[in-house]
């Protein structure tokens, strides 16, 4: 079997057309040496013939097309692809990103050690046209941030393959969290995970304020699939608001403690401001800007972590259940890895 040095991993689903904007951007690395996996996640609409003329129009170049029969999500088909690849590191951009030149250079350039497996690049965003994009703006910087300890993210990340094989994407983290929960196993087993700022891809998604919204519920599902997982219940940018909404009925019995979920959803808006203001690089006028955009954003998530823990309590989630038994068996010694 051919060996390459890096495998570049796209995974597309109903995104046929802006996936040659990516497609095309990754033509354009001067770096030679790696090939192109295609994993096609069931799309429905006519992306499986966008990608196979893209393949047939650029011959000179190695292109591997994987179409799943089923969709996946995005971490069983990072696995597929992984299965596929045949280069030493893999690397992995979405369909609606771009990437600068200079990017496959610099994400393997900083695997410095052996004890480096992963690596995260840079993500920037276009300027944003509308009220939720701008609101938006800045997510990408967040992973950069110690206090919010994430360390890779899903547009812009490398791993030795080998390593991944053992340490495998979790199909149960199907959107939202998936990188997280890779970087926090591969930390706890004594890997490094490094960092390339001058890897730069540019992420160009839309966002309208009811996608944005739609994003904070399914994010507010899949963080707390993560958080049962690794034993966390709530992430802190949750606390205030999910305070301020367990204390709402009290001023029912006391008039008196009518202040104390006030208190707490004022709580909640600062801590947002902060998010906005310090993590995304915003400053102060854009911050009141887009607070309230922001406000619905985490009453959304918050929402939808409510959900996945009703469902939990009630014994679903039969996926995120297996895979914590199968994180504390491994961590106990036994092989036993989530089913690719």
């Amino acid at each position: 079997m051919t060996q390459f040095r890096a495998s570049i991993i796209v995974c597309v689903y109903n995104r046929g057309a802006r996936a040659l904007e990516c497609l095309e951007s990754l033509l354009r690395l001067e770096d030679g040496g790696f090939e192109i996996v295609l994993v096609d996640d069931a799309s429905t609409d006519d992306t499986p013939e966008q990608l196979a003329r893209f393949h047939l129009a650029h011959p000179q170049c190695v292109i591997n097309i994987l179409r799943l029969e089923s969709n996946r999500g995005v971490s069983g088909a990072r696995n597929a692809g992984v299965q596929v690849a045949r280069g030493e590191f893999v690397l992995f951009t979405d369909s609606d990103c771009t990437v600068y030149p200079g990017w496959l250079r610099g994400m393997l350039g900083a695997f410095t050690a052996p004890e480096v497996a992963a690596v995260a690049g840079a993500v920037v965003n276009p300027a944003p046209r509308n009220w939720a994009e701008r609101a938006y703006v800045g997510t990408s910087r967040i992973h950069r941030s110690n206090l919010q300890q994430r360390r890779l993210t899903g547009c812009n990340m490398a791993f030795r393959r080998g390593v991944l094989l053992e340490h495998p994407f979790d199909p149960a983290l199907t959107y939202y969290c998936d990188e997280d929960d890779v970087a926090q196993r591969l930390l706890r087993a004594g890997y490094r995970i490094g960092f390339a700022p001058d890897a730069t891809v540019e992420h160009r998604h839309a966002v309208t304020f009811r996608s944005y919204l739609r994003q904070g519920y399914r994010q507010g599902r899949g963080a707390a699939r993560f958080w049962y997982k690794h034993g966390a219940y709530l992430g802190r940018d949750l606390w205030p608001a999910a305070a301020a909404m367990a204390t709402l009925p009290l001023p029912a019995w006391d008039a008196r403690l009518v202040p104390l979920p006030v208190v707490l959803a004022i709580a909640q808006l600062a801590a947002i401001a902060y998010n906005e203001r310090v993590l995304k690089g915003k400053s102060w006028v854009e911050v009141v800007i887009v607070l309230p955009v922001g406000a619905a954003y985490y009453l959304c998530k918050l929402c939808g972590a409510a959900v996945t823990y009703a469902r939990l309590a009630l014994g679903g989630e039969p996926g995120i259940r297996a895979s914590k038994r199968d994180m504390k068996n491994r961590a106990a010694g036994a092989d036993t890895r989530p089913t690719l």
